[in-house]
């Protein structure tokens, strides 16, 4: 008795305490460790079950009877998927990989055990037992022995001594098992005591539970298993049921084995497809690793605690470390320090939302601390365990990076080039471009200026002193060897090379590696693009030799175009022929110096310097003379103007001279005398000696009162006051001339209204045909009747319209005019009468022609009653206007060669110009009469005419001796005031009446 009542209390008391126990420590495991909380919660509930199934029982009084309600046994049997759901998650956790597939073969074994059990003991028992009590007695011993094989093969594979959570759990199952088998035996065998110490097994397992949930599991092993092995466990249970069956059906099987079978059956065909299905995943696995291990890209597992799970070897090299160094080590460690925080962020949020990365940049650091730049895609992927994981592939674009931004670099240096006008600026951004590109410690541009030793440093992104200046500029240096070879020059130990002598300078700042190359342009290599490293900065190499190509190139075309802008201004703002300053840069001179001599209080002169008699170089001795005589002058003024002063050439034979600062007018002076004698000085050109002289015009003003025409203008009349007084001189400009500019300015002013105001006049003078010793034309000439100045003659305006270009619409009146009065008279005389109309240089262009047929059919003139007038210099530089002239000519008009005589006549261009009649100068005229020689020259002008079918009308016939001399000589035709003054139209009809020349040819005429 005594023994059973410490059964008894063993039993009833202690199992109380540890079921209890057992339940709420695998609650508080739930609760308080995060991991695997769903396993022990499967496991948790289980347990939970089955205390409530014995809290039942004893509740309902049945404890210490055989039977037990059905709720008890609903609880009891619960415990067992739940218990078996929860070892397969804590399997999965703990080897890998882990399938359903295994999971079946514990069920598949169980149902196999049932259906013998069934097939042996219920034909033998089954009437003895309630189908209640016959469930429990087949199911619980299934079930635990289920619990039992599942737990001891895992802990088996996860290793015995390894694992103490796994050992635990096996006695558990072990216990129950052996209080489950104790209690059928019991149950067959009519036995049953509620004292059996069987009976104390149940809560002595389950506190065992409790006890194994606070162990450690173990690491996770690979599960390493051949198809042989996956198909063991299954066959053996299919063989059972089907042995079951086949044995079983002659002896009366009972239905609950047949049932069992048939379970068996089914659940081994869904096994076979598992097993299938994994069989085809592992060789997808296989695959999967075997393209993880040899890839060539950065492949790694990565658990949700940011823990390298798997690291492939290409991975692993590119952090300078091996798959298992870095395999469990924190992905933390191989990120920058100022990253973590927005690493942690970022991979829980992609844990979090199951969004894939796509090529996103990132940075992790190498062993040796270098960083590399990586291009990351990935997934979230469940583990074996069911966690979470991520399966990135990280490629290295630091080179793609490396080549973008140098890609970048040269655009960027190629958009400078063209837009930055500072080539100092544009080389100092080259350097600093090439040195963070790169990267370098020190960029630099060596420009060399003409010879080798004129080499400096244009551009550097380092100090500079003067030892580095010394070593660039030698000879044997890697400057002159890189121009020498044309080549790049790589030097990766700089205190070693022998090809040329290091820079000092560059030894002792640390530098052991440089690159340089050379900045070659269509004129020659005029630069060179160095990079310098450290002893611990990589080497150079060929990627690096490809970008300091490309940006030498750049460099080079951004060199030329600097030097093209430089020709370009130099052009823009100098003469071609000497170099000197042009007009433009003389007017912005000159503005200059007037605004500063303001400010200063100071004054400006300006000497205007032109060639005498210059014209004729170019008519005797051609242009090519002329152009070398020009630059020859041009290098005389420049030499011995003052330093400082500006000299221009304003065009053609004209210089200027521009003094900024004025002390005194005798210093001005001086230098014009001294410009004077240089150009005096005899002049050798193609082996001729030239004697040139000139004149200076010059001006002082203040800078107040001075604006640049205005000097321009008073200089010019005072060379050409200079030059009127025979040239070689110099004149100074004064009140008196300043007088003389005003008038001719109030002529200009008025001459541009006398047309429009009708104030010009048309005066005639007879020709007279010295034959029929009668008028046969006219010669038109213009009067300006000016407001408060009366009549006035040609020679007073004359030359202003000339200048000013006034003498077009003059020109273009008078003719219209002429016409007009000529057409009058034609209308009353008894036969045609001629007109001479004279024509300036400026009015000699294409609208000529428009302008003689307009006025010729508007008065209905014929066009042969029509000559028009030029002069002799026409016929030598006036190549476009005589084609002018020639085109005038096919009208019919005559054209007449005015005071000829008088400048430098060229007989061929007499014959390549075809005229209809010469007019002897009154000049010459004048002198016949008593000059031999003038006599001799007029004689020979007036035969030459007669050769070239020329007529020849003599000027200025003043008396009677004139006229009969040039009526000797062979004149047809002459006019003067001995005949009649240029009187207006109405006279002229008069004239033509009367018969007022008759008394010259009477005086002339030796009586008969």
């Amino acid at each position: 008795m005594a023994d059973g009542a410490a059964h008894a209390v063993l039993r009833w008391g202690l199992a109380a305490l540890l079921y209890g126990a057992g339940a709420v420590v695998c609650w508080l495991r739930v609760i308080v460790v995060g991991r695997d909380r769903l396993a022990w919660t499967l496991l948790a509930v289980g347990v939970t079950l089955y205390v409530a199934g014995s809290v039942i029982t004893v509740a309902d009084g049945s404890a210490d009877t055989e039977s037990a309600p059905l709720a008890a046994h609903l609880g009891w049997l619960l415990f067992y998927p739940c218990a078996y759901a929860g070892l397969v998650v804590l399997a999965r956790a703990t080897l890998r990989p882990f399938t359903l597939a295994f999971a079946l073969d514990g069920i598949l074994l169980a149902l196999a055990l049932a259906a013998v059990a069934a097939a042996a003991l219920v034909p033998q028992f089954g009437d003895d037992f309630a189908t209640m009590d016959l469930i429990a007695g087949l199911s619980f011993p299934a079930g635990d022995l289920l619990l039992l094989g599942f737990s001891l093969w895992i802990a088996l594979l996860a290793g015995w001594h390894t694992s103490p959570m796994w050992r635990l759990l096996v006695y558990a199952f072990a216990l129950l098992l052996v209080a489950d088998v104790g209690l059928a035996v019991q149950a067959t065998t009519s036995t049953f005591g509620e004292d059996a110490i069987s009976s104390t097994s149940y809560p002595l397992g389950l506190a065992l539970i409790g006890v194994a949930a606070w162990q450690e599991r173990g690491r996770t092993r690979e599960l390493r298993a051949d198809v042989t092995a996956l198909l063991v466990l299954p066959a053996c249970a299919v063989a059972g049921a089907l042995l079951v069956l086949v044995v079983g059906e002659p002896l009366g099987l009972a239905s609950a084995a047949e049932y069992l079978c048939f379970a068996v059956l089914v659940l081994a065909f869904i096994r076979m497809a598992l097993v299938a299905g994994h069989l085809i995943g592992l060789q997808e696995g296989k695959r999967f690793e075997r393209g993880f291990e040899e890839a060539t890209i950065g492949m790694a597992i990565i658990d949700e605690h940011l823990r390298w799970v798997r690291v492939n070897p290409a991975l692993a090299a590119l952090l300078g470390a091996t798959p298992r160094a870095l395999t469990g080590g924190s992905v933390l460690d191989a990120t920058p320090d100022h990253l973590h925080a927005l690493s942690r962020q970022a991979f829980a949020e992609t844990l979090r939302t199951g969004d894939p990365i796509i090529d996103e940049r990132g940075q992790l650091v190498r062993r040796d601390g270098r960083r590399v730049n990586l291009l990351v895609t990935g997934s979230v992927i469940e583990g074996d365990d069911g966690a979470p994981q991520f399966f990135a592939q990280l490629r290295d674009i630091t080179a793609e990076l490396r080549a973008d931004r140098r890609t970048e670099a040269v655009a960027r240096l190629t958009r400078a080039a063209l837009d930055e006008p500072d080539i100092g600026a544009l080389m100092r951004e080259f350097s600093e471009v090439v040195k963070g590109a790169l990267p370098a410690r020190l960029a630099a541009i060596l420009v060399t200026d003409g010879a080798d030793e004129d080499t400096r440093v244009a551009s550097a992104t380092g100090p500079v002193d003067a030892q580095l200046q010394r070593d660039v500029g030698r000879s044997n240096g890697q400057r002159a060897h890189t121009i020498a070879t044309g080549l790049p020059v790589v030097v990766n130990d700089l205190p070693s090379e022998d090809r040329f002598v290091p820079s000092r300078w560059l030894l002792d700042a640390g530098i052991h590696r440089t690159l340089s190359v050379p900045v070659t342009s269509r004129e020659g290599t005029s630069a060179v693009l160095a990079a310098h490293r450290g002893p611990d900065d990589p080497e150079f190499g060929t990627d690096d030799v490809r970008f300091m190509e490309a940006v030498a190139n750049v460099l080079a075309s951004a060199l030329e175009r600097a030097d093209a802008e430089a020709e370009h201004r130099h052009l823009a703002l100098h003469d071609p022929l000497t170099g000197l300053a042009n007009r433009t840069l003389l007017a912005a001179h000159m503005d200059h110096a007037l605004a500063a001599a303001e400010r200063q209080d100071g004054r400006v002169a300006l000497l205007l310097v032109d060639l005498d008699r210059f014209k004729g170089v170019n008519d005797t001795m051609g242009h090519s003379v002329g152009d070398q005589l020009l630059a020859t002058v041009a290098d005389r003024l420049r030499h011995h103007a003052r330093g400082g002063d500006l000299v221009a050439r304003l065009g053609g034979d004209e210089f200027v001279v521009v003094f900024d600062a004025v002390a005194s007018v005798h210093d001005v002076v001086h230098v014009a005398r001294r410009l004077l004698a240089a150009i005096a000085e005899p002049i050798e050109i193609a082996g001729r000696e030239l004697d040139v002289t000139g004149s200076v015009g010059i001006v002082v003003a203040d800078g107040a009162g001075g604006d640049p025409e205005g000097l321009l203008r008073d200089a010019d009349v005072a060379m050409y006051r200079a030059k009127a007084d025979g040239g070689g001189r110099y004149e100074l400009f004064d009140a008196d001339l300043r007088a003389s500019v005003l008038d001719r300015l109030a002529v200009e002013r008025d001459l541009r209204r006398a047309v429009e105001r009708g104030e010009l006049a048309l005066h005639l003078q007879p020709l007279i045909d010295l034959e029929r010793q009668r008028p046969v034309g006219f010669e038109a000439l213009v009067r300006w009747d000016r407001p408060g100045h009366g009549l006035v003659s040609p020679a007073s305006f004359i030359g202003v319209a000339e200048e000013t270009g006034l003498i077009v619409p003059v020109g273009d009146w008078v003719l219209r005019e002429a016409c007009r009065q000529i057409a009058a008279l034609n209308a009353t005389a008894e036969e045609p009468i001629l007109l001479s109309v004279n024509l300036s240089a400026r009015q000699l262009t294409e609208d000529l022609i428009l302008a003689v047929r307009s006025a010729l059919t508007a008065e209905g003139l014929a066009p042969e009653l029509l000559t028009l007038e030029i002069t002799e210099s026409f016929l030598i530089e006036e190549h476009g206007a005589m084609a002018v002239l020639d085109a005038v000519r096919e009208l019919g008009v005559s054209l007449a060669l005015d005071d000829f005589g008088t400048g430098y006549s060229s007989l061929s261009a007499l014959q390549r110009h075809a005229v209809d009649t010469l007019k002897l100068d009154r000049t010459m005229v004048s002198s016949v009469a008593t000059s031999a020689t003038a006599a001799a020259v007029a004689r020979a002008a007036v035969e030459m005419a007669a050769a070239l079918g020329l007529d020849v009308v003599a000027e200025g016939i003043e008396d009677v001796e004139q006229l009969r001399i040039v009526r000797e000589l062979g004149c047809q035709v002459a006019q003067g005031y001995l005949f009649a003054r240029p009187m207006p139209a109405a006279d002229a009809a008069a004239y033509l009446r009367g018969e007022s020349w008759s008394g010259a040819f009477a005086a002339a005429l030796p009586s008969r």
